[in-house]
């Protein structure tokens, strides 16, 4: 029975690291989850301006083409 317990103390340590191992892991996985998402986020928001952005530009030619036959109407007559 001692020489169980003896190998049994040998081998204790090793389980206590696996476990810490596997705590380890499971922080990373969570830290590695928190920053996809947060730069999934970004990326989210990141289209949308640019969808913005590209919409005022077509609203921007639309009024430049408009003001442009606005004035050329203005200076036929």
């Amino acid at each position: 029975m001692e020489d169980i317990n003896d190998k049994s103390a040998k081998v204790d340590p090793l389980f206590t690291t696996i476990g810490e191992v596997g705590e380890s892991l499971s922080e990373l996985n969570t830290a590695t989850r928190n920053t996809f998402e947060k730069v999934s986020s970004t990326t989210s928001r990141f289209r949308t301006a640019q969808k913005a952005f590209k919409t005022v530009q077509v609203v921007n030619r639309i009024y430049q083409k408009h003001q442009a036959k606005k004035v050329q109407k203005e200076v036929s007559k």
